[in-house]
């Protein structure tokens, strides 16, 4: 990176005063009033017709627009220039950034590790092909960012880019069209935008530029554990690594969402943009139908084996089959089928099979309640030939009547507010089944993992008031036991990592009725949280005692003990907790030291009365 500070302005107007200037829509913008109307999930904007605060060198504070006061800042060193108006783009301005010295930082986070999508945009022009990024978010290996491409050198030097890396270091590298001319020539301004997809453990980046003009391929990559991809700085104009130069070119607007934008909304924020810009936009197709996707289509309770009761969006004139059970065993190409479980019902139904059918999914994406019934032998097998199964649950309370068999290792995603029950067997058969996402999931019957099998709680709840029937692994989840209380058996070993939570309901002293009873008839190695949480306005009283943990092997213990404030001058007592599973209720020493003082007191004065 060059040392020197001195910066190449080659503004048309610059103003720069001592003090700060705070700069709105100019008066020689044109009056194009394109209108951005994709705002839900907008969780970062920035557009160089306003929100623009001028300091001693250059743009000083580029205000967030979307509402959510995440404004990008420069020192007095860094500061880009302000350019008024650009007749390469409509006469708009934008931002110069010089290749050197100039970068802005956004403190505020703007996605949160939780997140494992995004979509982000931005209007600039590259002015070398070796340009390190337009906008990015890094932390040691986390990347995510939108640049032109310069490490891989010829021939994709100078193509649009959109890379996702996580802290293993496996990378998702998404080139586009060349956003630099390709051997030389004069820069041009175009509209570049990366996607994020995420479905289990794997995620898909796609590049842009200027639209299906310059769309790139898409390239997944496997998260693992590890998915915080939006955490350390965040930059306009620059990434700190790796001795890399900063952006050198303009930039006029940048928008960055939470969420993969459908193929719609990508192109009605690329058709903003285009209209506001004057840049192309090709638009992007959608992708073919795909006719392994069945979706249920009537609202009622209903036969999963009938045909008629399913459709894709597949064209019959295209020779394909618009209704199709799903079910790998009777599918035409025995490819892996879909089961989607969307907005066709109003009121809570029941879809059963007479049969066994196998599917790679299972999804329900509706809030109103489905159940998934097994008559005359009827059940549901996950099965993907290509990789992981996967259950999903976007919204909604669902549940399963039907015994499930997992054929392969299998996803539980379950979105925070939403849940899915197991209330006949599960069986794993030797596989891995890995709870994700914020909402619950309920093992209400027996699930056996089978030799080598085990269940994961990564994430949100895992429950129930039934027998797992094998191994536990608790790595960064919270089990509950019951449904609030009830009791959970753990036929096996269990495991608490130091990110897991165990909680304890009480609303009673009958252990496993009214409160939480957690069973492990092997050896629970224990770290992390265990939470006590009191239900339905209920107060222990001095003596109450609570047997919550029944446990073979104890190895380790609790790092931190979460118990609720106790009222009346009593505390919680936990010295048992481990060699009996119990937590008693007791008066805090001060009180019961003073009640002996009180008793003793009294009993003085009785024998001074009797003399």
């Amino acid at each position: 990176m060059p040392q020197s500070a001195d910066k190449s302005r080659r503004s048309a107007v610059i103003i720069i005063m001592l003090g700060v200037i705070t700069i709105g829509l100019l008066a020689n913008t044109p009056a194009v009033l394109a209108q951005l109307t994709v705002t839900d999930g907008l969780q970062f904007w920035v557009k160089a017709d306003a929100g623009i605060t001028m300091g001693a060198t250059g743009v000083s504070v580029w205000a967030d627009q979307s509402g959510n006061g995440r404004n990008a800042t420069a020192e007095t060193l860094n500061q880009p220039e302000f350019v008024s108006f650009e007749p390469g783009i409509n006469n708009q301005p934008l931002l110069f950034f010089d290749g050197n010295l100039d970068l802005m930082t956004i403190d505020q986070r703007i996605l949160p590790d939780s997140n494992a999508e995004t979509t982000m945009f931005a209007v600039a022009r590259a002015d070398q092909p070796d340009n390190p990024s337009i906008f990015s978010m890094r932390e040691g290996n986390n990347l995510v960012q939108l640049d032109t491409q310069g490490g891989l050198g010829p021939p994709d030097l100078g193509k649009a880019r959109f890379i996702v890396r996580n802290t293993n270091g496996a990378t998702a590298n998404s080139l586009g069209d060349f956003a630099f001319p390709e051997g030389g020539g004069d820069p041009f301004y175009g509209i570049y935008a990366g996607r994020l997809t995420a479905s289990g453990t794997q995620g898909t980046a796609q590049v842009y530029f200027n639209g299906a003009q310059g769309q790139g391929s898409a390239v997944t990559l496997d998260f693992g554990a590890e998915s915080a991809f939006f955490s350390g700085e965040q930059q306009i104009g620059g990434v700190n690594c790796c001795n890399q130069l900063n952006w050198m070119g303009d930039i006029a607007e940048i928008l960055v969402y939470d969420q993969a934008l459908s193929i719609p909304d990508l192109n009605s924020v690329g058709d903003y943009l285009q209209q506001k810009y004057g840049v192309t936009w090709a638009p992007i197709a959608e992708p073919p139908p795909d006719p392994d996707i069945q979706t249920w289509n009537v609202d009622q309770s209903a036969n999963w084996n009938s045909a008629s009761n399913w459709i894709n969006d597949c064209d019959p004139m295209l020779g394909c089959n618009s209704t199709v059970v799903p079910d790998k065993a009777t599918a035409e190409d025995q490819d892996d089928q879909t089961a989607v479980f969307g907005d066709a019902i109003t009121q809570p139904r029941v879809v059963f099979t007479e049969t066994q059918v196998t599917v790679e999914s299972v999804q329900f994406l509706h809030g109103v309640s489905y159940t998934i019934a097994g008559a005359a032998g009827g059940g549901v097998n996950l099965q993907s030939d290509s990789g992981t199964a996967t259950l999903q649950a976007a919204a909604g309370d669902h549940d399963f009547q039907a015994v499930v068999n997992l054929n392969n290792n299998t996803n539980a995603e379950i979105s925070s507010g939403a849940s899915l029950s197991f209330n006949n067997a599960l069986n794993l058969n030797g596989n891995t089944l890995a709870k994700m996402g914020g909402g619950t999931l309920n093992v209400n019957n027996r699930l056996n993992t089978g030799a080598g099998g085990a269940i994961d709680c990564n994430e949100g709840v895992c429950g129930g008031n039934g027998t797992i029937s094998g191994n536990f692994n608790n790595s960064g989840g919270t089990v509950s036991p019951g449904n609030s209380p009830g009791a959970l058996e753990v036929d096996g070993d269990y495991s608490q990592g130091a990110e897991g939570t165990l909680l304890i309901e009480i609303a009673g002293t009958e252990s496993g009725v009214t409160h939480d009873l957690f069973q492990v008839t092997g050896t629970a190695e224990l770290a992390g949280t265990l939470e006590v949480a009191l239900l339905d306005g209920f107060q222990p009283t001095a003596g109450d005692t609570f047997d919550i943990l029944n446990v073979v092997t104890f190895v380790g213990g609790f790092d931190d003990l979460t118990l609720p404030a106790l009222s009346g001058g009593l505390v919680w007592d936990d010295a048992a907790l481990y060699a009996e599973g119990r937590l008693a209720v007791v008066p805090e020493p001060c009180s019961l030291a003073l009640l002996l003082v009180g008793s003793l007191l009294l009993a003085g004065r009785r024998r001074n009365w009797g003399k």
